[in-house]
């Protein structure tokens, strides 16, 4: 998707629902809970020999799962990875980051969460020439042109520490073989030297 913004060319933003495909894979949750609440309710009917306290019990459950999952494809649908010629920036939920292009070191792929399940995940993604400042709005970042990692209340900067000085590139947003793709153009575009070297691990 690409926007005109008054003193910025062009900004491109490639969502995560990019695609029918992706938002009806990620509808399921909702509708799970949606079922599992309408089976709740027939529960009621007296064909189910169900107690009262059951059912309730079984309703509210579904009820429960339908919310939160409702709330986690709308935050979800908001994810995004955002170009501008100035920088780049991730919007996820629970974090936000922003770096500007001159501050990109390299393409690498990493291992997070070292002695954990996810450190058997490899991720690619930016590395940084200076970390992320925490504690900044991201508009202030992106103003003064520094990197800046904004969290939500009930994501603490800490579990953000492999991200620290990275930046990731999320395949399911931009594709697989995005390095051919209109990302990979614009990477080329406005950080040509990250093609000049290998990639790192």
């Amino acid at each position: 998707m690409i926007v005109k913004n008054e003193g910025i060319s062009e900004i491109h933003i490639y969502p995560l629902f990019k695609s029918w495909v992706v938002r009806l894979c990620l509808l399921f949750f909702p509708l799970l809970g949606f079922v599992w609440t309408a089976f709740g309710l027939f529960t009621f009917l007296p064909s189910f020999h169900n107690s009262p306290g059951d059912s309730l019990g079984t309703t509210l459950t579904g009820l429960v799962c339908f919310v939160l999952m409702t709330l986690l494809y709308r935050a979800l649908g908001r994810t995004r990875l955002v170009v501008t010629e100035d920088g780049i920036a991730y919007y996820t939920p629970g974090y936000r980051m922003y770096t500007p292009w001159k501050n990109i070191m390299r393409i690498e792929t990493f291992r997070p969460y070292p002695g954990t399940l996810l450190h058997i995940r490899i991720f690619m993604g930016f590395k940084l020439h200076q970390q992320y400042v925490v504690g900044m709005k991201l508009a202030e970042g992106k103003a003064r042109q520094v990197p800046v990692l904004e969290t939500d209340w009930w994501n603490p900067a800490w579990s953000m520490a492999p991200f620290a000085d990275r930046l990731p590139i999320v395949e399911i947003i931009v594709g697989r073989n995005w390095q051919e793709g209109a990302f990979g153009q614009d990477v080329r575009r406005y950080a040509p030297w990250l093609f000049e070297q290998p990639y790192h691990e």
